[in-house]
């Protein structure tokens, strides 16, 4: 039952990180809490069993490094969200108010909470997209909104990959994550690089979208 909650726990938390993985059979410590006890280890990653002749050869590692890639990816996707929704707060009390000073704090978690409201990433998109059509904002502003829905369209799908995905392997170490695993014409999967790389990608979507949510601003000010 230990080992079963322990498997469980590290299929879920992606932030977890491992310690040292061992040669011994007796116990594997992930900040202190074993991970391993007695002959086989109930794994929801991919890996049924492990004998215990064979969990030293068990490359534990990789599926933490997959679990910490997977964490940092789904980690910066929040920025993503939070850079959108500072552009919904702003175009709304600019476009009224005329600048973010002018209302009480209070505010910008109202319209947070109302952003937050709509539980589709694409609704979220075309909530903002429909505030925009009702204000004044320059052409320029426009077209990079425009640009940023389509990047945030495109980012999404992969995002999607990774938070319902599950990390997959064998004996040998993890190897991908993939989505939709009993569906083979909607399975999708991404190597331990590509998911590295949409930590990059989602960063630098969440800058872009901030950067925008200032300008916005500044143009909205009166």
């Amino acid at each position: 039952m230990e080992a079963r909650r322990a498997g469980t726990a590290l299929a879920c938390n992606f932030w977890i990180r491992a310690g040292p993985v061992h040669d011994s059979p007796a116990r594997t410590q992930v900040r202190g809490t074993p991970l391993y006890r007695g002959s086989r280890l109930k794994s929801c990653v991919g890996v049924s069993a492990v004998p215990r002749s064979n969990y030293g050869r068990f490359k534990m590692g990789r599926f933490f490094s997959f679990y910490e890639a997977t964490g940092r990816a789904t980690a910066a996707w929040q920025k993503v969200e939070d850079a959108i929704c500072d552009v919904f707060t702003r175009a709304v009390i600019c476009s009224i108010a005329g600048s973010m000073l002018k209302v009480p704090p209070r505010s910008a978690l109202m319209l947070g909470g109302i952003f937050y409201s709509s539980t589709n990433f694409r609704g979220r998109l075309d909530m903002v997209t429909r505030v925009l059509d009702q204000i004044n904002v320059e052409e320029a502003l426009l077209k990079e909104w425009s640009a940023i829905v389509k990047k945030a369209d495109e980012l999404y799908l992969r995002r999607n990959i990774i938070a319902h995905g599950h990390v997959w392997g064998n004996k040998e170490g993890a190897s991908s994550v993939q989505a939709s695993l009993l569906d083979r014409k909607a399975r999708k999967s991404l190597t331990y690089v590509q998911v590295c790389q949409c930590e990059q990608s989602f960063s630098g979507l969440a800058d872009r979208s901030t950067h925008f949510a200032i300008a916005l601003n500044k143009s909205l000010v009166s």
